[in-house]
Parts: C-alpha cells; structure tokens; sequence
C-alpha cells in the first residue's frame, strides 16, 4: 500500500482468482451497459461512456456484478455505500480527458477507483497526480478530491469499476467526523478533510 498525496494506491490488491472473476464478469457479455450521452455531464456533445449500476442508495446488488467487487468491499470495509457503478470509456484515435468533477459532495465520504484492465488511460487530479490504468489496481482518496478520467487508445475499451462509500466512523465532534475506526481511511484523513466538512456545514444551515 502507498500513500501519496492523500490518496492510497494498492497495486495487486486482489488474488489472482478474484482478478481474473472482475475480468470475466465486466468484459464479458452478461453485463447490461447502458450508453450514457456524456460522463460528467448528461448531454455533453463530446464525451460519452457505457455504464453499469452495480448499487445504488446503501443497498445490496445481485448477480455475478455484485459477487465480483466483494472482495474490493472487504478491503474498503464501508460503513455505508453510497454507490457502486462501473464505467467503459471506448477507444479513441486521440485520448480524451473527461472535465474534473466530485464524485460526492457528503463529508467524510470516500470514492474508490477499481482498475479492471490495463491501458493507457488514466486518471488525474486537480493537485497534479497522475495515476496510470493498470489491472488490479485500487486507488483510494476523498470523494470531494477534483479528479477526471480518460479514454484509451492502445486497447479496445477501458473499464474501471467506481465505488462511493462511507467509512467506519468513531469520533464525531458536532456532527464532524475526526477519526475512523479504519486504517486506510484514518491514513487519508486530514485537515483539510475536516475543513471541507465545516464549510459543507455552514453552507448548508
């Protein structure tokens, strides 16, 4: 596990079998893409994506879908989900990058990045970083980080599977969130987490 920049980066997170499941499963010819016009933005005339809910709202999925990211739950340890959805970005003759977006706007919330295939795609954050498309990688970081995501050009898609989640919470100090009973989630904790926190509450009042 690395940590860098409040992110976490887990190269090789899953065991072969459980890799090779996510592989079968999401590349293969069983899952229901639903074609959006857009990725950030319903409409956009530029970008489109195929996606697939795998849950939505806390509940539990079903079928081979929701099997397969078991595993990544095990890892991530959510208190609640949010949400869980994969994304298939088609190849382009030029890599294309998505416009920076939020995944979710609730305090203390994580989002969670599953890698399913290698490519030459990537995803990229506001602060600068950079992390590259590689199989079986997970990438951890606050769901209100500014990130964006990108097309491919080397392969014939690019699939990664995008989990919205909440951590197992221990201290709340006036509805704010100071410590999770998590080591990946206390490990990307930090003060400008808190921060966020107390502005997404005096703006809400």
């Amino acid at each position: 596990m690395i940590i860098q920049n409040n992110k976490v980066i887990i190269k090789n997170a899953l065991s072969n079998e459980n890799k090779k499941y996510i592989q079968d499963t999401y590349q293969g010819c069983d899952i229901p893409w639903s074609y959006n016009d857009g990725v950030v933005w319903q409409n956009d005339p530029i970008d489109f994506q195929f996606v697939y809910t795998i849950s939505r709202n806390g509940g539990d999925g079903q079928g081979p879908a929701w099997e397969a990211i078991i595993p990544i739950l095990q890892i991530l340890d959510p208190w609640s989900l949010l949400k869980a959805k994969s994304n298939l970005r088609t190849k382009s003759h030029v890599l294309q990058e998505s416009e920076y977006h939020r995944d979710q706007w609730i305090p203390g919330s994580f989002t969670a990045i599953y890698y399913v295939n290698t490519c030459d795609g990537y995803t990229k954050w506001k602060d600068g970083d950079k992390i590259e498309s590689v199989e079986n990688t997970l990438i951890i970081f606050p769901a209100h980080m500014q990130h964006l995501g990108t097309t491919c050009t080397n392969t014939n898609r690019r699939t990664v599977i995008n989990i919205n989640y909440m951590p197992p919470q221990t201290k709340i100090i006036n509805g704010i969130v100071y410590e999770h009973n998590n080591n990946i989630a206390n490990a990307l904790y930090t003060k400008d987490d808190i921060n966020y926190q107390k502005i997404w509450r005096e703006q809400s009042v």
